[in-house]
């Protein structure tokens, strides 16, 4: 994928999937289900710098947190000190795992690509006094969306977009990813995503978390 484009360089699996369901908008902030997406995203960022652990599945998942944070990452602190106060020193059932991180990760995420300079906030007339965001390169977002459009369509996807491709269709912002919100992505892609999050543990795990997040997110409790 461009991610390697200086203005969609990130380590963070967050990030890329904040910039992808962005796109070439501008926005103040994300139709549901995306704040999901980048909830789960946001535990996988934690998960790769040790400072979370996944056992089991499905169901039957939960979720380990560090009792003390070895984060560089402000961002990924603050996340890591959530998931912790919520699990109380104890295994965090995968249902538990969402809701605490969607309420904010979204706008943690955009206010950390803006610090990055990877995202700008126009100056856009709101009442509601909210800051607007918009990617700095959204070429680099449509060349991103190309190439993965292209890994899927070839069966060529890398273990990046594989854990992107399973955040995404888990959380059901998959078309998110490719086209502004409610719009549906190709038949193909559904077909080649459904393929992919076979028998895949991240799929597994998230798709329990959102059981539980995704109706409460429904009633109004997470804004």
């Amino acid at each position: 994928m461009s991610i390697e484009a200086p203005t969609l360089s990130t380590p963070f699996l967050s990030d890329l999937l904040w910039l992808l369901t962005t796109g070439t908008e501008t926005r103040r902030s994300a139709p549901h289900p995306v704040p999901l997406g980048v909830a789960a995203a946001a535990v996988h960022d934690l998960e790769q710098v040790g400072e979370v652990t996944w056992s089991g599945r499905s169901d039957a998942a939960s979720l380990s947190v560090r009792a003390t944070c070895r984060c560089e990452d402000d961002t990924l602190r603050r996340w890591h000190d959530v998931l912790r106060d919520r699990a109380h020193g104890a295994a965090l059932p995968a249902r538990f795992a969402l809701h605490p991180l969607a309420r904010h990760a979204w706008l943690d995420v955009a206010l950390r690509l803006t610090e990055s300079q990877t995202v700008a906030t126009p100056a856009v007339r709101d009442l509601g006094g909210k800051t607007a965001f918009a990617v700095r390169d959204p070429q680099g977002v449509t060349q991103a969306r190309a190439d993965l459009t292209r890994a899927l369509e070839h069966g060529t996807v890398d273990d990046r977009q594989h854990e992107l491709v399973a955040v995404a269709w888990a959380t059901g912002c998959f078309d998110d990813l490719f086209h502004p919100h409610g719009w549906e992505a190709a038949p193909r892609l559904l077909d080649a995503a459904r393929r992919e999050v076979e028998e895949d543990a991240t799929y597994a795990r998230i798709s329990a978390a959102c059981a539980f997040s995704g109706a409460i997110w429904d009633t109004g409790l997470t804004r």
